[in-house]
């Protein structure tokens, strides 16, 4: 299903214009402080995180929309991470997520030719 089709039955669908409802409701009864909150909260967390691998076996790297292939900022550091924990640990296994529209590569077929461009080959696609 292409992402036009797919707004426009959540635009039919009770529960997201529900959903909708009770967020602009929160949204303008709160003159927007409620959505000022979650970015500070957000920020602080996003702060505290850590971002080192651990004792995990596995690192998932998940896709990012790229129409016909093309990747944007985010994803490409994304990808950039991953490089770098593949080359500093290599025994971790990275597992590609991301599906795609049918017409293009997927996400994840997208995140791995550039692993693989990069020299990294051990990395696992899953197609969601």
């Amino acid at each position: 299903m292409n992402r036009l089709r797919h707004q426009l039955r959540l635009s039919r669908d009770r529960d997201a214009l529900h959903g909708a409802l009770v967020a602009g409701s929160a949204c303008a009864l709160t003159l927007g402080l409620v959505y000022l909150g979650y970015v500070v909260h957000v920020l602080r967390t996003a702060r505290r995180a850590p971002s080192a691998r651990g004792d995990a076996g596995c690192v998932l790297l998940f896709g990012k929309h790229a129409p016909a292939g093309r990747i944007d900022g985010d994803f490409k550091a994304r990808i950039q991470r991953a490089l770098a924990v593949a080359r500093s640990h290599p025994e971790t296994r990275l597992v590609l997520l991301g599906g795609g529209t049918g017409t293009g590569p997927t996400e994840a077929d997208v995140a791995h030719r550039q692993l693989l461009s990069a020299g990294v080959g051990n990395a696992t696609q899953i197609h969601l």
